[in-house]
């Protein structure tokens, strides 16, 4: 009957009835035992469906018994999906993708068919199933496993499924290929924080964060994660060399001088290094010259290294600095309480009571001060609270020479 057929589909083409001339050549392909001869009928009505009738939907069921036929056949494979995009219909679209996919590739059109590959897995991620956008974007590597779109995708796929094995896989590919300096940084940065968090390994870790320095060293955050690193490994040489230079790279202000101060306690109790605990508080001192936490660490150090001369000058120093502070305005009590701590540190005990008295009489003091002088007093010392050492101590400009004098007379 296929001469037949074919002869019908001719007349009926010819006399203008085009669907008819589709439905014979269909009838045709359906008929035929011949795979060759199915293929051409069928695949030309899909022609006459789609350009002549312009009824896309029966030009795609036609399209796809071609498929079903010989799922290589040249043009039918590309038609389909063209028809399906004109249609709107991407899940269709997805499934024909991913049918072509498991049909495998000749190696003459695996371009052709990474774009393709590509354009099913940008789909099932549109259409939120991330599951077929991780076999498409897989597939994609696999026939071009360089391409950083693709690996991209991997590691955002990955990451949002916390599937942190294939994430640093992912990463560790585009990191290799990838031109751009900061993504690689970014990526060698995030290798370390799954081997640090995610999936415990101290050692890919540390080469991670390493190799971030390597391309940026003062990198303050890579700088703190590997001191925080060292510190739950116990190398506590390590982590004082991270300290040390994170509080290189940080302005002053509260978080270097956190910096500092932990690296001073390291260097003094882990290390036994007095000098390396010295340098981190003096540094911390020349950020806030008057914080009484790093005067008082700072002594002891100091203290312990025998500089003893050095460390009376410095609290000698803050000593005038505070007071300077106290005589702008005697009705603030903070520079107060400075100069008598930092009086108590220097050894100056008496001064320390007297600079507490003044505090208490100003209705200010806190109770670790007021313990100095309860009442606003200092037991025993009575008019020689106007001895000119005490009065170089406390008086401001405003109390002359003269005053004092009369002062001490009555």
């Amino acid at each position: 009957h296929a001469p037949a057929l074919v002869h019908v589909a001719r007349e009926r083409e010819a006399q203008g009835d085009l669907s008819g001339a589709a439905e014979a050549l269909e009838t045709l392909g359906r008929a035929t035992r011949s795979v060759e001869v199915s293929v051409q009928a069928l695949f030309r009505a899909a022609l006459l469906w789609r350009d002549k009738v312009k009824d896309n939907a029966r030009a795609l069921a036609a399209m796809r018994e071609v498929l079903a036929r010989e799922f290589r056949h040249p043009h039918a494979f590309t038609m389909a999906l063209d028809l399906l995009r004109e249609m709107g219909d991407t899940s269709g679209e997805l499934e024909l993708l991913e049918q072509r996919a498991g049909a495998g590739v000749e190696e003459a059109d695996k371009g052709e068919m990474v774009k393709m590959y590509v354009r099913a897995a940008e789909i099932a991620e549109k259409m939120g199933d991330p599951q077929r956008a991780w076999a498409q974007w897989r597939t994609v590597i696999n026939l071009d496993p360089e391409r950083e779109s693709a690996l991209r995708a991997l590691v955002r796929l990955a990451r949002n499924a916390s599937d942190w094995t294939a994430a640093a896989d992912a990463m560790i590919r585009l990191a290799k290929v990838t031109t751009d300096s900061n993504e690689r940084i970014e990526l060698l940065f995030g290798l370390g924080e799954i081997f640090d968090q995610h999936i415990p390994d101290p050692r890919r870790a540390d080469a991670a964060y390493r190799r971030v320095l390597a391309f940026s060293p003062r990198d303050a955050r890579t700088l703190q994660r590997l001191a925080e690193l060292y510190a739950r490994t116990s190398e506590p040489a390590k982590e004082a060399d991270m300290l040390q230079s994170l509080a290189a790279v940080l302005t002053p202000g509260a978080e270097r001088q956190g910096v500092l101060l932990r690296l001073a306690r390291i260097a003094q109790d882990n290390l036994g290094d007095l000098d390396r605990a010295y340098a981190a508080l003096e540094a911390a001192r020349r950020d806030s010259p008057l914080d009484l936490t790093i005067l008082r660490l700072l002594t002891r150090v100091m203290e312990k290294r025998g500089d003893i001369p050095p460390m009376h000058a410095m609290l000698d120093r803050a000593a005038t600095d505070v007071r300077k502070q106290a005589e702008q305005d005697l009705g603030e009590t903070a520079p107060l309480e400075q100069l008598s701590e930092i009086l108590s540190l220097r050894g100056r005990r008496d001064g320390a009571r007297i600079v507490a008295a003044v505090a208490v009489a100003l209705g200010k003091a806190s109770e670790a001060i007021r313990a100095l002088a309860e009442h606003g007093a200092v037991r025993g010392v009575g008019a020689n609270a106007l001895d000119p050492s005490a009065l170089e101590l406390l008086a401001p400009p405003a109390i002359t020479v003269s005053l004092r004098e009369m002062l001490g007379r009555s």
